[in-house]
């Protein structure tokens, strides 16, 4: 219950000794994790700034306290889910208590494998039911298959549209991944499911709440697939009334330049004329140069 309190971290720019307490208890480890092995330089003040804590994160602080503790899985794994969470809660896209939801329904679905969840419609919003979260079966699809085909094939998102979710393992689906499936779903309170006034339309009538809420969100979904997107008009500039550089100098640079031209021109002239008397045998070349 201790794990309800909170809703999200005070700050965004950092979090106190207590949201990290939180985040350790939500994700399944020991409430000292973070204080329990950060060097004595940082352990002052009333937490971590973001950037502190992500490189505590990327030089591996926290491993021996995250390889194969509470889960089945290696550091480096557990190392993603922290770094997942933080930019989550930091974007308010999750919260403490969804935060630990999401890891329990995780762990009810994923395979015996330990490999993650199966990267299918049903048991992806089955895992997201329990999270009190409702999604577009249609977007949420999409975006797994993207990550697939990003993963496969290197390939962006569709019509060159970068997709952020990211899969290491095509088929299946992993901790710090399904997080990542909150940014796109939605409370489940938050929607309301439409109601037909047709009294005749009994496959209305035999959807259940959510199918209705679904088929909603569906349709949301297509219809901002061809919705026309945004383009910035061009704007043209006023050139500036009072130009930066003085007129009268340009003018005077500009005559200098030209005399200097036309000076170099008289000295290559009698440089060739030199040349042809130089190597002046006869002819009219030499005649010409004699005249001159």
């Amino acid at each position: 219950m201790a794990i309800r309190e909170r809703t999200f971290p005070r700050s965004r720019e950092s979090f106190t000794w207590a949201d990290l307490r939180h985040l350790a208890r939500s994700l399944g480890f020991q409430d000292s994790l973070f204080q329990k092995h950060i060097p004595r330089e940082y352990d002052k003040g009333e937490g971590l700034d973001d950037h502190v804590l992500l490189f505590l994160i990327d030089v591996k602080t926290f491993d021996a306290s995250l390889h194969r503790t509470v889960n089945m899985q290696g550091a480096e794994y557990n190392n993603k889910v922290l770094k997942k969470a933080h930019r989550l809660l930091r974007a308010r896209q999750i919260s403490f208590e969804e935060l630990h939801d999401a890891r329990v329904a995780f762990f009810c679905y994923e395979e015996d494998d330990m490999v993650g969840i199966l990267g299918e419609e049903e048991y992806l919003i089955k895992a997201l039911k329990m999270c009190k979260r409702i999604v577009s079966p249609l977007y949420l699809m999409s975006e797994v298959r993207w990550g697939w085909a990003r993963f496969l094939f290197g390939v962006g998102g569709l019509l060159g549209e970068v997709r952020r979710l990211e899969v290491d393992f095509p088929g299946r689906i992993q901790l710090y991944e399904f997080l990542d499936l909150f940014r796109i779903s939605r409370c489940e309170d938050s929607i309301e499911s439409e109601r037909s006034s047709d009294i005749f339309d009994f496959e209305a009538m035999l959807q259940t709440d959510d199918e209705k809420k679904m088929g909603m969100l569906d349709r949301e979904y297509q219809q901002s697939m061809y919705k026309p997107r945004k383009t910035k008009a061009l704007v043209f500039k006023k050139p500036l009334e009072s130009s930066v550089v003085d007129k009268d100098v340009r003018r005077e640079k500009g005559v200098g330049a030209r005399r200097w031209g036309r000076s170099l021109m008289s000295s290559v002239e009698k440089s060739n004329r030199s040349v042809a008397r130089a190597r002046c045998g006869g002819g009219e070349v030499c005649g010409a140069a004699r005249r001159e």
